[in-house]
């Protein structure tokens, strides 16, 4: 049996990872499995309390994210997984995955320039269009370019890794990037994409 794509989506908050997901997802039609969905989810049944509580939902949410993914991969099924995957903190998560099942990985780390990321990440506080449970007005004051680029990047499990800049959200080119992706799946290709 043929291993498994994981598309591995990945970057700061605001750089349009989910966007991006949602997009490929039903461009591909694979499944999109991301981190806040599943949050946004588990604030519906559990309720909004304080900045501690958020943090212990976000790590549940991480362990139901991995388990999702081990679910699908041991079905033999491509999917995509998204989230601002901490390098350190993520790297076991995908090798254990890796080992497990089985995978070939596509990882596609979404960057912007550190200052437009934080005017970004302002605005979309501002606009309070995001759900209630992510509390980003208790978050953004924490929040420098600095801290909002750090510790994102791409994983060191082999296959190809793509830098997809979002800066400019008018000057990125999907359907470009959505063929690298279809190139990838396609046998014989290998790790083509560039």
């Amino acid at each position: 049996m043929t291993e498994p794509i994981l598309i591995i989506i990945t970057g700061a908050p605001g750089t349009g990872k989910t966007t991006l997901g949602r997009q490929l997802g039903a461009d591909l039609r694979l499944p999109f499995v991301y981190k806040d969905g599943i949050k946004e989810r588990l604030y519906d049944m559990m309720g909004l309390q304080d900045r501690e509580w958020s943090r212990r939902l976000g790590q549940a949410s991480y362990a139901l994210l991995e388990h999702f993914a081990g679910v699908l991969l041991q079905a033999g099924q491509s999917f995509i997984i998204e989230s601002n995957f901490h390098k350190e903190l993520a790297l076991p998560m995908f090798v254990g995955l890796q080992e497990r099942w089985g995978y070939r990985p596509l990882q596609i780390w979404c960057q912007t320039e550190p200052e437009a990321l934080l005017e970004r990440f302002k605005a979309r506080t501002a606009a309070g269009t995001r759900h209630p449970g992510h509390q980003d007005e208790l978050v953004h004051e924490h929040f420098t370019a600095e801290k909002l680029a750090a510790s994102y990047g791409l994983f060191d499990i082999g296959g190809v890794q793509v830098v997809w800049e979002t800066t400019d959200f008018s000057a990125v080119d999907y359907e470009k990037l959505l063929q690298q992706v279809i190139a990838f799946g396609r046998p014989g290709t290998g790790d083509s994409v560039v």
